[in-house]
């Protein structure tokens, strides 16, 4: 009996010595599982950092190249509203040089009246002859 108490005794100190051991194996486990997760943790930050760092240079290209565009689109705006300014006034011109042409074709039609009259006339029909027989006594000359 002595050896079985012995032996009990034993074996109770070993699955106290094993239970003892085991939660040091959990924290070992423990830390370790905490320490992967920690590494795991650190590549993911610096995938997104390097990600982010991507991300910021194309946003910083973007915004470079929407300013260019928007620079274009103000000097093509600048332009437009020259042509514009420049087409109101060939406009303005064009309609006072129609109102001249207007005035100048009235003052044809009364001038042409006129010289049809004073032609039809007594007088302007012996103006014509004159002239007439004066252009051809020129040519003789000649």
């Amino acid at each position: 009996m002595g050896s079985d108490v012995r032996e009990r005794d034993l074996q109770h100190i070993a699955s106290e010595l094993g239970n003892s051991n085991d939660p040091l194996q959990q924290l070992r486990d423990k830390a370790q599982f905490e320490l992967s997760e920690k590494n795991e943790l650190q590549q993911l930050l610096a995938e997104q950092s390097k990600r982010y760092q991507e991300l910021n240079k194309e946003y910083i290209l973007f915004k470079e190249k929407t300013f260019d565009i928007l620079e274009q689109e103000k000097k093509i705006v600048e332009m437009l509203q020259s042509e514009l300014e420049k087409k109101k006034r060939f406009q303005l011109e064009a309609a006072h040089l129609k109102k001249e042409m207007e005035a100048l074709e009235r003052r044809t039609v009364q001038l042409t009246r006129k010289y049809h009259s004073l032609k039809q006339s007594k007088l302007g029909k012996l103006t014509t002859m004159y002239w007439k027989i004066r252009k051809r006594l020129t040519r003789r000359r000649s």
